[in-house]
């Protein structure tokens, strides 16, 4: 609320009522004392009752303009950074991690991908508002930093201690990544669900995802969840170090998972360098104006009241 002081005003209007209710009474007897119409008891009554009714709108319309100054008439609302609104109260945001080591790949331009992966994910962080959490996976996924609000310098600082040496699960499986990170949405609270998946989609030893997509495609899509792939930038085969293997993304398997209700493939140059990234600011919609036009038009009521007989009375 702006300017809690300016309430205090609100005692104005307050004796504004009671003192043209005292005048109305005093005014009323004194009416019906000294009036030679024939119906005196009728005519005080009526104005009595006019006083009254010029009270209650003295008191509401100077109430509104008073109120309108303190501004606690504001609708709070989420706006996203091309101006529509959010129709979610929160926004959640899951960073999903492939910690497989065909992630520690350098695909020729000096940075591992899941170098390149981290350092996306820290820039979507900046960026984002609402609560915001991690889930890695190999071979199983666990969840390293679950939903929480106000912990974007917590999930920025886990990014840098995300390796495959994290535990010593092996293989792949996208399946049990993405199953882990929609079991880690408060389903039941109406927020606006993100994934962000970070994957070369190398699955060497067969995973789960051909078992579970249909399931997976379900949640997504009950659940309004969108699922934003981010796959390495190039598709040729890289050493994966400390070995001779040489790792190849799959970008048959980002297809598949591209094809998933609500998802979209993004490069990592789409989110270092957007212009704005998904993000949702604070945003006022004031309704002083509405009150102090309505308190205006109030008062004048009360004005045109006072100035009109009532059954050619008084």
């Amino acid at each position: 609320m702006k300017n809690p002081e300016i309430l205090l005003l609100l005692l104005v209007p307050l004796a504004v009522f009671y003192t043209a209710l005292k005048t109305g009474t005093d005014r009323s007897d004194f009416f019906y004392t000294v009036t030679v119409y024939r119906r005196k008891k009728e005519a005080a009554s009526l104005f009595k009752i006019k006083y009254f009714y010029l009270a209650v709108l003295y008191c509401f319309g100077m109430s509104l303009i008073i109120l309108s100054l303190s501004s606690p008439f504001v609708i709070l609302k989420n706006k996203k950074e091309d101006g529509g609104l959010s129709s979610a109260f929160l926004k959640d945001t899951l960073f999903v991690f492939d910690i497989s080591r065909s992630m520690l790949s350098d695909d020729g331009d000096g940075e591992s991908r899941l170098e390149k992966s981290k350092k996306a994910a820290a820039e979507i962080i900046s960026r984002t508002t609402g609560r915001s959490g991690i889930v890695i996976f190999k071979g199983d996924a666990y969840t390293l930093i679950p939903l929480a609000e106000n912990r974007h310098n917590a999930v920025i600082d886990s990014l840098s201690g995300i390796s495959p040496d994290i535990y010593s699960q092996a293989g792949t499986d996208i399946g049990k990544g993405l199953s882990k990170a929609l079991a880690s949405f408060p389903l039941h609270e109406k927020t606006e669900k993100i994934i962000y998946l970070f994957t070369d989609g190398e699955e060497p030893e067969k995973g789960s995802f051909d078992d579970t997509a249909q399931a997976i495609g379900k949640k997504i899509r009950d659940n309004n969840i969108s699922l934003f792939i981010i796959p390495p930038d190039r598709k040729s085969a890289s050493p994966v170090p400390g070995s001779d293997i040489l790792s190849t993304p799959d970008f048959e398997m980002i297809g598949e998972l591209g094809n998933l209700p609500g998802a979209r493939v993004l490069s990592y140059n789409e989110i270092i360098h957007a212009p704005s990234a998904p993000m949702e600011t604070a945003g006022e919609n004031d309704l002083s104006r509405y009150f102090t036009a309505s308190g205006i038009l109030i008062l004048l009521a009360a004005l045109f009241l006072k100035g009109i007989k009532w059954r050619g009375i008084i």
